[in-house]
């Protein structure tokens, strides 16, 4: 029994080898397959097609945004420069007008002064002249002392309006 195992495993053998077929080594080319890769491939270079223009856009969108940001903060410097800008005019006005009252004032000083003098050289001569009783001595001393009051209260003001100049310089 075991030698009829072994001739008929070796009659196996010897068919084999006799009637076995030999194979070339060249691929059988498939289309469909050939056209999946094919396809496969344009699907990745569309793909990254896409992925590229999509970065290009995001880059141009964060470009954009940083130029506007950018844009809102030059806007933002030169609101900070008007602001500035009115600031210093308003200052400069409001100095000229101290100026200007204090002008005023001392034009008004002179005139009050003058006016003054004026009381009083009249009153010397009406009273060197002898014009002048007792009633109209005490008439020309209450307008002399009221022209006094005047004056004081214009040197006053004119203080106050020097005082403010003085605080707007500083």
């Amino acid at each position: 029994m075991k030698i009829k195992l072994l001739l008929s495993v070796m009659m196996l053998f010897c068919f084999q080898s006799f009637f076995g077929q030999q194979t070339d080594g060249h691929q059988v080319n498939d289309s469909v397959k050939h056209d999946a890769i094919t396809y496969e491939k344009q699907v990745k270079a569309d793909n990254d097609q896409i992925a590229k223009q999509q970065k290009a856009e995001e880059k141009a969108l964060k470009e954009q945004k940083k130029m506007e940001k950018e844009q809102r903060k030059l806007e933002k410097e030169q609101r900070k420069l008007e602001k500035e800008q009115r600031k210093v005019e308003k200052a400069k006005d409001k100095m000229a007008s101290a100026e200007n009252k204090v002008s005023k004032y001392q034009s008004k000083l002179e005139k009050e002064q003058k006016k003054l003098s004026k009381l009083q050289d009249r009153m010397q001569r009406d009273q060197a002249k002898g014009k002048l009783d007792a009633e109209g001595l005490a008439k020309a001393n209450e307008k002399i002392s009221k022209q006094q009051s005047r004056i004081s209260d214009v040197q006053e003001d004119l203080a106050k309006a020097q005082k403010k100049l003085q605080k707007i310089v500083d």
